[in-house]
């Protein structure tokens, strides 16, 4: 039994030594054949595989046929030189490969397919790069990249996922330097979008606000022409307990891509809460804290007295707004207010953080106005009217597409630049011009002085590119 192991093992060593572990070994090479540039390297794919053991510290030799078409390092990393065919040999323990090499000129032009991209978040696209006919058939000969690899990425091969928001581009480079770029523009996912409209008028204690059902008209006919296609919600005369429901009903469903618009037209105290037909109220705090449940942008517009506390937090005891309302006369202007001094002042700027976009009608310690129907003012040059209206929702409207006292469309005058998209910033500061000399004209009409009443629009953030209303 000892002599059968011990021929066997001999047998074993001898076929090793003696034919190269010919059973043993192999020599592979991932190309047979390759084409480049002059110019070009490129790093053979080669495994040299030995299970005997024997070999495992011997290395792979390489030869060029034609060394003034090709050359070839130890490393097995090729450089074509001049335009023509040859091979590169490999030899190993005994074994032989070997790799057609043509080589072609070296690029002249390179250009790319598509020019440009418009993707969506998710989106991916193939870019495909063009080199001149007669080096067109060279394996490698372009690397893709992006500048901006949060915008979209590209893998070797030219597709191009588009990651977030914004611009960048990607560049097709031929291995001698050679560059073609394509402009890739991407955009958010369109998420659904959302209005919930309130109009509390009928109040058990307070004034009867006659402008808000009007004042939710005019906006829903802005929205029903908005391009962003709304689901609009319309409610009414409502206590503060049935306003959160109805906020939490009216945008459940909504995702990160969506926005939520609420509206809400109604008396408010200096707190900045919203008030309810019952006298109750929705709190800064409380509506925050509703509204930040909600997934994607929320967007809000408030048209009640003391509006802005939602993004200033501060008010000023001393501002004329504090005056009493009283000597106004009843039967013509009314304010959207429900004066109760508080003792202690809500955080400041609750709504100022990125997921919010707010408009209010006024600052922190003004008063918002309407005016009664069937005055015959003119503010400006523009008559207000025979329907009442709050001024603040009369002119947004009036800029957005819809006139209010006539009942029908108007052109778009808040987008200032004519984009087809009217901007928080635009909409504030066409609405705030108006709004302002239009409590200047009540002062003067009903007074016959400036008394020292403001209304002045208010928005987060400052300066903002948000879309408020879209309608190309």
């Amino acid at each position: 039994m000892k002599k059968r192991i011990v021929i066997a093992l001999l047998l074993a060593l001898a076929l090793c030594l003696g034919i190269g572990c010919a059973l043993a070994d192999t020599l592979d090479v991932a190309e047979s054949r390759v084409v480049l540039g002059v110019g070009q390297k490129l790093v053979l794919d080669v495994e040299a595989d030995c299970t005997c053991g024997l070999h495992t510290s011997d290395k792979v030799v390489y030869t060029s046929t034609k060394t003034n078409v090709a050359v070839v390092n130890s490393s097995g990393r090729v450089t074509a030189k001049g335009t023509g065919t040859c091979y590169i040999k490999m030899s190993w323990a005994g074994l032989t490969k070997k790799v057609k090499v043509t080589v072609k000129i070296a690029p002249t032009s390179i250009s790319v397919s598509p020019k440009t991209l418009a993707l969506t978040v998710g989106d991916t696209e193939t870019v495909t790069a063009k080199l001149n006919s007669a080096s067109r058939t060279i394996m490698n000969g372009v690397t893709f990249s992006s500048n901006k690899k949060g915008v979209a990425t590209v893998d070797e091969d030219g597709v191009v996922t588009a990651v977030g928001e914004g611009t960048c581009y990607i560049t097709a480079k031929t291995y001698n330097g050679l560059k073609a770029k394509v402009k890739v523009t991407v955009t958010p996912v369109k998420g659904t979008y959302r209005a919930l409209l309130i109009g509390n008028e009928n109040y058990y204690y307070q004034s009867r606000l006659y402008s808000a059902p009007n004042n939710v008209a005019a906006m829903r006919k802005v929205l029903l022409k908005d391009v962003n296609d709304y689901t609009i919600t319309k409610k009414s005369n409502l206590t503060a307990g049935k306003m959160v429901s109805a906020i939490k009903n009216a945008f459940s469903g909504a995702t990160e891509n969506d926005v939520s618009l609420l509206y809400y037209a109604g008396h408010g105290n200096t707190e900045g809460s919203l008030i309810g037909i019952d006298d109750s109220e929705l709190t800064l705090s409380v509506l925050y804290n509703t509204l930040k449940a909600i997934p994607g942008r929320v967007v809000l517009v408030l048209d009640t007295c003391y509006s802005g506390m939602a993004i200033d937090g501060v008010a000023s005891t001393s501002s004329a707004a504090r005056k009493s309302a009283a000597a106004f006369n009843s039967s013509v202007i009314g304010a959207f207010s429900h004066d109760v001094l508080a003792s202690v002042m809500p955080s400041s700027g609750e709504f100022c953080e990125s997921k919010f976009v707010v408009i209010t009608s006024s600052a922190a310690d003004e008063e918002s106005w309407n005016l009664h129907g069937g005055d015959d003012g003119y503010f400006y040059g523009l008559q207000f009217g025979n329907k009442w209206a709050s001024i603040f929702t009369n002119y947004l409207t009036l800029g957005s597409g819809w006139n209010l006292q006539t009942g029908a469309n108007s052109l778009y005058t808040a987008d200032a630049n004519k984009d087809g998209a009217i901007t928080i910033s635009e909409a504030a500061s066409y609405t705030g011009y108006w709004v302002a000399n239009a409590v200047k004209y009540i002062n003067l009409y009903y007074f016959g002085t400036y008394t020292g009443y403001e209304q002045n629009v208010q928005t987060w953030p400052a300066n903002s590119s948000f879309a408020l209303f879209t309608y190309k």
